[in-house]
């Protein structure tokens, strides 16, 4: 939680959490992987009650893996780019806005590091009503070797994989939000020029391939 970390109980009104960030360690141990961010704004595994707040401008950013064989790149994750929540939670009357996560979206060799919920992460039991949630982001790289990434929920992720997450949504707005990915950070390189040919008047070769593509997946 890189403004607030609730273990316990927490109430929260008519306040604003802003410009805050979690942000995951970096490692060059190639048997482990870089940190997770998670919750830039708020980190809560226990009870929270918000009412009447702002959540924007937050930021959940994952942690690298600083190796040069892209093989055994494995960078952190990023989730929950405003809220973070894990335990029991409501928000009402409030608007989580701007927030990001920023990471790597990493997905091969039977590894990943997920980058989802630019506004909200859920994996507890979330309601929320008469509440905003708008204009936040999910975005990062693709390491260029590997062909995919995990990149999703733009305003709200609710995780479905531990079975515990519940969700109550009544007389909100959810919308601006956005899931992208960006350049992969490393490409095929450039191929070499071919040879002068050797026949016909001052013929040369085709020039060789191609850079690798750019672009992420959503």
């Amino acid at each position: 939680g890189g403004g607030i970390l609730n273990e316990s109980t927490l109430t929260l009104s008519n306040d604003a959490i802003t410009n805050n960030r979690a942000i995951g360690g970096d490692t060059t141990d190639t048997a482990s992987h870089g940190g997770t961010g998670w919750g830039g704004g708020i980190f809560s595994s226990g009870t929270a009650k918000i009412s009447q707040c702002a959540i924007s401008s937050n930021q959940a950013v994952a942690g690298n893996m600083s190796n040069i064989d892209r093989l055994a790149f494995k960078p952190g994750g990023a989730e929950g780019g405003g809220i973070f929540c894990v335990g029991s939670m409501s928000i009402t009357a409030s608007s989580v806005s701007q927030n990001s996560t920023s990471g790597y979206g990493f997905n091969g060799s039977g590894f990943f590091t997920p980058n989802q919920g630019g506004g909200i992460y859920n994996d507890g039991t979330l309601t929320i009503s008469s509440s905003i949630i708008s204009s936040n982001t999910v975005s990062g790289n693709i390491p260029g070797v590997f062909p995919s990434g995990q990149f999703f929920g733009g305003g709200l992720f609710q995780d479905g994989f531990s079975g515990n997450a519940n969700l109550h949504i009544t007389n909100s707005t959810i919308s601006d939000n956005l899931v992208k990915g960006l350049n992969r950070i490393s490409g095929s390189p450039a191929g070499s020029d071919g040879p002068d040919g050797t026949s016909g008047a001052n013929g040369t070769g085709a020039n060789g391939g191609p850079g690798g593509n750019g672009g992420g997946h959503a």
